[in-house]
């Protein structure tokens, strides 16, 4: 089901492909979207206003997260990719018109973005402002040493995940990485095969099938490599690398390229590239990138 699901997402950017005949197809997708991403950050408001205690989920094989922004995807890691995938959007040029408009969205979704306490969303963020406004390389770094040294010192609820100094993360991190590395290193060619990397786990006790983390890692490159081996992952960065050679140059393509840029850098800390809802986006992206689409020709 894993398998057709990706199919699927594939079908999806070729379809969204062909129905992009004219501009203003692809300008009212763009802010369809848009309007989507918004109410993901109007809904996580209110989750994080009237439910920020999630921690009876944590019986349900989630984790349990106190006064974070998770919005819908129930983790603050994956919302945080959405969100920045919301600011791409945002920032693109010809989007919103209006410019107090785009600095009052700009300054909600970067707010969402620091509420969800996603060191990994941080990251994600810084990147994609300084890729994003290269000329102001230095300003953007004070601004986000600052709001970091304020985030340290102001008072905040008693609750480990809003603490950007533990630790626990991060050593449970380094631990699922070697523990998918060394499944990796056991099956080096193909992998144990595309969303087997749970039931390999279940069969040498190394994971509860429950978990809503079993099926993948915490880096999507370790995933790939795991799943299917130096062959697959070959194939998966070879097809990447095709994709990015055949964006054109205008502000589609610059979406697109910002992006995976978004998914890339946030992939070294969370499975991203296949949560579903990032893949949906991608897809639609890609669709929306085509320099022509077959109507067209």
């Amino acid at each position: 089901m894993y398998l057709i699901r990706l199919v699927s997402y594939i079908s999806f950017a070729f379809l969204v492909n062909y129905l992009c005949a004219s501009e203003r197809i692809k300008k009212n997708i763009l802010n369809l979207t848009l309007v989507v991403l918004g109410f993901f950050m109007l809904l996580g408001a209110c989750q994080f206003i009237f439910y920020y205690d999630l921690r009876d989920l944590y019986f349900s094989g989630w984790d349990d997260h106190y006064y974070r922004f998770v919005s819908t995807t129930l983790d603050p890691g994956y919302a945080a990719v959405v969100l920045n995938i919301g600011l791409v959007l945002v920032l693109a040029k010809n989007l919103i018109k209006s410019r107090y408009v785009k600095i009052l969205f700009t300054v909600l979704f970067v707010t969402a973005v620091i509420l969800t306490f996603s060191r990994a969303g941080y990251l994600t963020l810084l990147a994609l402002l300084l890729y994003r406004f290269k000329k102001h390389f230095k300003k953007i770094l004070l601004v986000a040493v600052v709001v970091v040294i304020f985030l340290l010192i102001v008072p905040k609820p008693r609750s480990a995940g809003v603490e950007l100094l533990r630790t626990f993360s991060i050593s449970s991190r380094v631990d699922d990485y070697k523990k998918t590395a060394e499944i990796f290193f056991k099956h080096p060619l193909f992998g144990v095969g595309y969303n087997n990397l749970c039931l390999f786990r279940v069969i040498n006790g190394e994971n509860n099938i429950a978990s809503h983390s079993c099926s993948g890692s915490d880096s999507s490159l370790l995933t790939i490599l795991a799943t299917t081996g130096v062959v697959g992952s070959m194939i998966f960065f070879i097809s990447f690398y095709k994709i990015i050679g055949l964006l054109p140059k205008d502000e589609y393509g610059h979406i697109v390229k910002m992006v995976i840029m978004v998914l890339l850098v946030s992939s070294l800390f969370n499975n991203t590239l296949f949560f579903n809802f990032n893949m949906g986006l991608f897809a639609l992206f890609f669709g929306l990138s085509r320099k022509t689409s077959t109507l067209e020709n």
